[in-house]
C-alpha cells in the first residue's frame, strides 16, 4: 500500500474536500477553513490555486465532495505536501468509506431534470429562482436580501441565530419541502419534524429506561454548510447545476446579525442552513443520516437505545448497572459526533437514573409519559389567568389565538396523561357570575 492509499490519508482528503465546498471557492477561503485540518496550510496555497483555476473550464470531474477528492487523490505532490503542512491530531476512529449514492426517489429520471423544468416544478421561472436563490446578493448569498434576520437569546444561555425567509422565497422553499424533499426517506431513529413522529414518539422509545444519556449538538443547522446540502441533492440524482441552484435556495449566508460566540460567527459568514426556513429540518435530518446510522449501530452492539430529535440525541438502557459503560462511551460518541461534522454541547451532556426526574424534551419518562410539574403548574397557571382575563397584553395575541394556543398544549398533555388534561379543560369553559 503506497502513502497515498493509506485510509488515514484518504480520510483527511474526503474532510479537505468537503471543507474546500463548504464556502466560497477561492484560494483565500480554501486556505482559511484548511487551516483547522492543518498546522501550515500555506504550504498547499500552490496546489489549491491549481484547483481553484481549473474548476471554471470544468476540469474538475464534477465539482462536488467525491469530484473534488478524486481530483486531489490524483495529484502527485499531494502526499508530500500533506506531510510538510502536518495534519492536525484528531480523533482516532476508523477512516469513512464513500457513500454510494441510492437510486432517486423522485419519478422519471432526475438527471434530464434542467433549470427550466425545475422553475416549472416550483411555480416561478429561471430568472426569479436566480434573484431568489441570493446570487445576485452582494456579497454573494447575503441574507439582507431575502431574510429577516435576528439573534434571540437563549434561556440556557447563548444565542440563536433566527433567518426567516421572505414570503415569495419561503413558498418556494414550501414546494421544495412538498415536491422533493418529503419524497425522500428519512432515518427511522429521526423523530424531528418527520410526519407521523414526533417528541412524544421520541420519548415513548425510552420510558422505564435504568440509565438515559442525553446529548445536545452545537449550532444544529450553522453546522450544515453549502457543501453538506449540495451532496444531498447531488445522491437524489440532480445535475450539478440544479443541484447547485436548490443548495442557494435552502441556504444563506449572514454579515450582519452574527452571533458572538466565534466558531457560531464563522460558520455563519459562510452559507448555511437557515433555521427559520421550512426546508431546513428536512435537509437536515437527511444530513445526519448516517450519524444516526452509527450511533443506532453502536447503541445496538451494547444492548442500548437511540433516538434523535433534531440537535437532541438520546440513548438508555435498561441495565440498572449502565451507568459507567454509558460514561466510559462519551469518548467514542464525541468522536463519531464530530467525525460527522457536528459539535457536542459539553455544558448540556445529562446522564440520569430512575431515582431522578428523566427530562426528554421537556417530557418526564421515568415511569410514563407525563409533563413535569414546572410545566403541568405553569399550563395551569396560563388557563386560570385566560378564565378570569388577565391575559391579554396590550399587543399580545388576541383572546380567540389565545384559546386555540391553549387547546394545543392541553391536547398535547392528554396524549401525555388524560388525567392530568381533564382537570384542566374547566379552565377553557366560560366563568359563571354570581347572581
Amino acid at each position: 500500500m503506497t502513502e497515498i492509499e493509506t485510509p488515514r490519508l484518504r480520510n483527511l482528503v474526503h474532510q479537505l474536500a468537503n471543507d474546500a465546498l463548504s464556502g466560497g471557492f477561492d484560494p483565500d477561503g480554501i486556505l482559511q477553513r484548511w487551516s483547522q485540518r492543518l498546522v501550515n496550510p500555506h504550504l498547499m496555497s500552490g496546489l489549491v490555486t491549481t484547483m481553484c483555476a481549473q474548476a471554471p473550464r470544468q476540469r474538475l470531474p464534477r465539482l462536488d465532495v467525491g469530484g473534488l477528492r478524486r481530483w486531489l487523490l490524483a495529484q502527485p505532490e499531494l502526499a508530500e505536501l500533506i506531510r510538510r503542512a502536518q495534519p492536525r491530531p484528531g480523533p482516532r476512529i476508523p477512516a469513512l468509506e464513500p457513500v454510494d449514492f441510492a437510486p432517486s426517489p423522485l419519478p422519471g429520471a432526475p438527471s434530464a431534470l434542467g433549470i427550466v423544468q425545475l422553475a416549472q416544478l416550483l411555480g416561478s421561472d429561471p430568472r426569479e429562482l436566480e434573484w431568489l436563490s441570493g446570487r445576485w446578493a452582494r456579497p454573494r448569498g447575503d441574507a439582507r436580501m431575502h431574510y429577516l434576520s435576528r439573534l434571540q437569546t437563549k434561556s440556557s444561555g447563548g444565542e440563536r441565530l433566527i433567518e426567516a425567509p421572505k414570503s415569495r422565497l419561503k413558498s418556494i422553499q414550501g414546494r421544495i419541502l412538498k415536491g422533493i424533499l418529503d419524497r425522500v426517506p428519512v432515518s427511522d431513529d429521526a423523530h424531528g419534524f418527520v410526519r407521523g413522529r414526533s417528541a412524544l414518539t421520541h420519548a415513548r422509545i425510552h420510558v422505564g429506561a435504568a440509565q438515559i444519556l442525553t446529548i445536545d449538538l452545537a449550532d444544529w443547522f450553522l453546522s450544515i454548510h453549502f457543501g453538506r446540502v449540495q451532496a444531498q441533492f447531488l445522491r437524489m440524482g440532480f445535475p450539478l447545476a440544479v443541484a447547485n441552484l436548490l443548495t442557494d435556495l435552502c441556504t444563506t449566508s449572514q454579515h450582519m446579525q452574527l452571533p458572538r460566540a466565534a466558531q457560531a460567527r464563522r460558520m455563519a459568514l459562510d452559507r448555511h442552513l437557515p433555521q427559520g426556513a421550512p426546508t431546513s429540518p428536512a435537509i437536515a435530518n437527511r444530513v445526519a443520516a448516517r450519524l444516526d446510522r452509527r450511533l443506532h449501530a453502536y447503541a445496538a452492539s451494547h444492548g442500548w437505545r437511540y433516538s434523535r430529535y433534531a440537535d437532541d440525541l438520546v440513548m438508555s438502557s435498561v441495565d440498572q448497572d449502565s451507568a459507567a459503560a454509558l460514561r466510559a462511551a462519551l469518548p467514542r460518541l464525541y468522536a463519531i459526533i464530530q467525525d460527522e461534522g457536528f459539535r457536542v454541547r459539553t455544558d448540556k451532556v445529562s446522564l440520569r437514573g430512575q431515582h431522578q426526574q428523566q427530562n426528554i424534551c421537556g417530557i418526564v419518562v421515568n415511569e410514563r409519559l407525563n409533563l413535569d410539574r414546572r410545566g403541568f403548574d405553569l399550563l395551569k397557571a396560563q388557563l386560570h389567568a385566560f378564565q378570569l382575563g388577565r391575559e391579554k397584553a396590550a399587543d399580545g395575541p388576541s383572546r380567540e389565538e389565545l384559546r386555540q394556543r391553549l387547546t394545543g398544549q392541553l391536547a398535547w398533555l392528554r396524549q401525555l396523561h388524560p388525567q392530568r388534561a381533564a382537570r384542566l379543560e374547566r379552565y377553557l369553559l366560560p366563568r359563571l357570575e354570581p347572581v
